[in-house]
């Protein structure tokens, strides 16, 4: 695991076909053939090359590592990404940031600092960059989750609506899902009182600023939720 990452460090991109047997030969060297059943299942080498798909590839990469590989190699793979988020260039920086906002459902991530996967976290919400942004959200999202981070996600609550992007249709639904992954570890009023600082995100999709059939059905389905929070 630690050669899939010195690819990227060395300046080779996932991306490339080259890269890509390389991180075969290397899950097939070290025995992890459930993660590479995903990827073939899931057309997770096809992703990877795709320069539209590249990031849903690395995504789904680090999932199934979560998903399937040890403790240890997990937690090795958290140590090893976290300095090379700040490294290389905007390619490099997303394939790393792609791979750790992942790493962050395994359990032992709540052991991380706190001020610092907050604070980088809430620094990519404010990113120019819309994908730098979503990214972000979605490491909130998923920090929301977990009973530990709960009170310091609710914090950053501001930043969450403040890098959803309405002309942006992936960071309006990740700000939606980290809110309704928020909404669901909280009680009574203070639920409430969150639900309803969704209600902008809520009207951009109503006003059609979405116009992808799939995302909007998304957005439509967390409304869905978010609105039984408020009646």
């Amino acid at each position: 695991m630690r050669g899939l990452l010195a690819l990227s460090h060395a300046g080779v991109l996932f991306e490339s076909s080259s890269a890509v047997e390389a991180i075969k030969m290397l899950l097939l060297c070290v025995g992890c053939r459930s993660e590479l059943t995903v990827m073939e299942k899931e057309q997770g080498w096809i992703l990877l090359q795709s320069p539209q798909d590249h990031l849903r590839g690395v995504s789904l990469l680090a999932r199934a590592v979560v998903h399937y590989a040890c403790p240890e190699t997990t937690r090795m793979l958290l140590d090893l990404v976290i300095p090379l988020l700040d490294r290389g260039d905007k390619k490099h920086r997303l394939t790393m940031m792609a791979f750790f906002v992942e790493l962050l459902r395994y359990k032992e991530a709540k052991k991380l600092p706190h001020p610092d996967t907050l604070d980088r976290l809430e620094e990519w919400t404010k990113h120019p960059s819309p994908v730098f942004r979503s990214l972000g959200l979605r490491g909130l999202g998923i920090l929301a989750t977990q009973p530990g981070k709960v009170e310091q996600v609710k914090a950053l609550l501001p930043a969450i609506l403040w890098g959803s992007d309405e002309k942006d249709d992936g960071s309006i639904l990740e700000a939606i899902s980290a809110v309704q992954n928020l909404l669901q570890s909280l009680d009574g009023s203070e639920r409430t009182s969150v639900a309803r600082k969704l209600i902008p995100l809520l009207d951009a999709v109503s006003q059609g600023l979405l116009t992808c059939p799939s995302p909007a059905r998304q957005c439509c389905d967390s409304g869905v939720v978010v609105v039984a929070y408020l009646t």
